[in-house]
């Protein structure tokens, strides 16, 4: 508690202001929060005592027969408390919604030449074989040993009628074709290689 006045009669209110609060008058206006501020009478009259308090709002409520005071209402503040316990863990969030696509990196340098690969597998034998036969079917065949890697034909004298059923493979060294429907004049050829 604080004094504003240091004053004797002002003390002597102080020793006692037990018994005097309970003198104050109900109903007094509250005065500003944390504080509270009194007028003690500093000379007796008949209705107010010499020392006697009453509560006001503010310290220029006070008469010029009265001494203003005011005191703290909260006492000093205490100590600091001990650090509280860690809290839990959290849980942890939802994944983030995917980055920008970063731009693309710079070219690497070129590599170095492979080596030189395995020589490839020579095509010996080679030969074009003719076929024979009859106006509408002609077969080329290879020579012994050589096997027939493909063929076709050449057609002369031939008509809208004329259809090839067959122009392929017949055997293993043979090629065949075979027209219908007209008077064409069809020979095969075979491709033939040693295998």
């Amino acid at each position: 508690m604080q004094a504003i006045a240091n004053h004797p009669r002002v003390s002597a209110a102080f020793l006692g202001l037990g018994t005097l609060i309970a003198a104050v008058t109900i109903g007094v206006e509250r005065a500003e929060a944390g504080t509270l501020n009194a007028c003690v009478a500093i000379k007796g009259t008949k209705k107010r005592p010499h020392g006697s308090l009453r509560l006001v709002t503010h310290l220029s409520k006070c008469n010029q027969h009265e001494e203003g005071i005011a005191w703290s209402t909260g006492g000093l503040a205490g100590p600091k408390g001990d650090t509280g316990e860690s809290g839990p863990v959290g849980a942890t969030g939802p994944a983030g919604p995917a980055g920008p696509t970063g731009d693309d990196g710079p070219t690497g340098p070129t590599g170095d030449t492979g080596p030189t690969g395995p020589a490839g597998a020579s095509l010996a034998g080679y030969e074009q074989v003719t076929g024979i036969g009859s106006s509408t079917e002609s077969t080329a065949e290879c020579a012994e040993g050589k096997v027939v890697l493909g063929g076709g034909f050449e057609m002369t004298g031939h008509s809208a009628s004329d259809v090839v059923h067959v122009n392929r493979a017949t055997a293993d060294d043979t090629w065949s074709v075979h027209v219908t429907g007209g008077s064409a004049q069809v020979t095969a050829y075979a491709i033939c290689a040693t295998p």
